[in-house]
């Protein structure tokens, strides 16, 4: 059959069947040059972004952590812990921030259920988080530098007290509990 095709024939045919194939191969190459194009465009503008908005909230929360754990430590000193404190306020700057970033990035039906209970968890922390720092402010204006030290002292008074009174006398020295403690209202009458 190719041979009843002239020369001029079966190049023209040839050329025609490489440019189908070129042509082929083209649409193909530009599909997933535009599908590529598309995924970059979501990664850039919806994915990146509202990683970074969780990566801040991240790290907003672990610096959190760690100036509660040092406002705690009984040894640092009162204008380190004041850093802590000032930390702490930039550390909520900073996840305000990267809520506010996330929050503007469009999100999928499943993914903005996730966050809708991300919110609810958030606010039990930032709740629990209060509760801690009200209780670090309780602690201080108390005078307690350094409760769990504090609670061994009086029990130890408590169990000389104790030990004192079985022995028939007024026992700790003589030292009422209450006037251990760094604001009691008044002094407890003497022991019987």
């Amino acid at each position: 059959m190719l041979k009843n095709i002239s020369l001029h024939g079966r190049l023209m045919g040839s050329f025609l069947l490489m440019g189908g194939i070129v042509m082929v191969v083209g649409f193909f190459g530009w599909r997933g040059t535009h599908q590529l194009s598309s995924h970059i465009d979501t990664l850039s503008n919806n994915s990146l972004p509202s990683i970074d908005g969780l990566w801040r909230v991240n790290e907003g929360q672990t610096q959190i952590h760690s100036a509660e754990r040092a406002i705690v430590n009984p040894d640092l000193p009162s204008a380190a812990k004041q850093s802590e404190l000032n930390r702490m306020q930039a550390a909520w700057k900073q996840i305000d921030a990267g809520l506010k970033e996330y929050e503007t990035t469009p999100r999928g039906p499943d993914e903005d259920k996730l966050y809708q209970t991300f919110k609810q968890q958030w606010q039990a922390w930032k709740q629990d988080h209060a509760a801690y720092l009200q209780a670090y402010q309780d602690f201080t204006q108390l005078g307690v530098v350094n409760p769990t030290a504090r609670q061994l002292e009086l029990t130890s008074h408590l169990m000389k007290r104790k030990r004192g009174r079985e022995q028939g006398g007024r026992g700790a020295e003589g030292k009422d509990l209450l006037q251990l403690l760094p604001c009691s209202p008044a002094p407890l009458p003497p022991a019987p």
